[in-house]
């Protein structure tokens, strides 16, 4: 344990209990957080969800787990940054959500490969559409890597996007189906909805 990654290796098989030991959350955050301190970014990212969830009667500390999500976020931690997004564009424990800064987050670490982020970044930019084209390229990039990497979600998007639901400059049926019918394969729940609503524009 005299190593950065022993200690954040002890928290884990704490957290979650080993050789017929039950989960000890508590010691786990312990060394989670001596680890932190020695700038590990998996043991900052895995004391923020810790603090995030709430456990073993302690209640979730949301406050605690951004700042523990920032830190690691600065030392390019993609899931950190995911999380972080995540509770910034939600708001919490009287928060306002903030949007944009969750949006920064969340295209940092789609720069890093982040696959969820790149859903979560492109849904942002989606919504925000109003009039200029550029900003649906970029959520239909986002979208296309995060397909890419097996994300449902973001094939339903993309179906969306084909269907000239935000723009009718991008009405692409055949694009729409194909789509559609491979997130219908993973089992995605919304692109029955969408293949419905495509069949009636064939």
């Amino acid at each position: 344990l005299n190593s950065v990654g022993g200690m954040c290796n002890a928290g884990t098989l704490l957290a979650v209990g080993f050789e017929g030991q039950p989960p000890d959350k508590r010691k786990a955050l312990e060394f989670y957080l001596q680890s932190a301190k020695l700038n590990s970014a998996g043991a900052m990212y895995n004391a923020g969800i810790l603090f995030a969830e709430g456990f073993e009667g302690q209640a979730p500390d949301k406050s605690r787990a951004l700042g523990l999500y920032l830190q690691a976020a600065k030392l390019n931690d993609s899931y950190s940054m995911f999380r972080a997004g995540i509770l910034l564009s939600e708001g919490f424990e009287g928060q306002a959500p903030d949007k944009r800064r969750a949006l920064r987050l969340y295209l940092k670490a789609a720069e890093l490969n982040h696959a969820r982020a790149m859903y979560n970044a492109g849904t942002f930019l989606m919504q925000s559409y109003s009039g200029d084209e550029s900003v649906l390229k970029q959520a239909k990039d986002l979208f296309s890597r995060s397909a890419a990497r097996g994300i449902s979600l973001s094939m339903v998007q993309l179906g969306r996007l084909y269907l000239g639901e935000f723009s009718p400059k991008w009405a692409d049926l055949e694009k729409a189906l194909f789509w559609l019918e491979r997130a219908k394969s993973l089992n995605d729940p919304w692109a029955a909805k969408y293949l419905e609503k495509a069949t009636q524009y064939a």
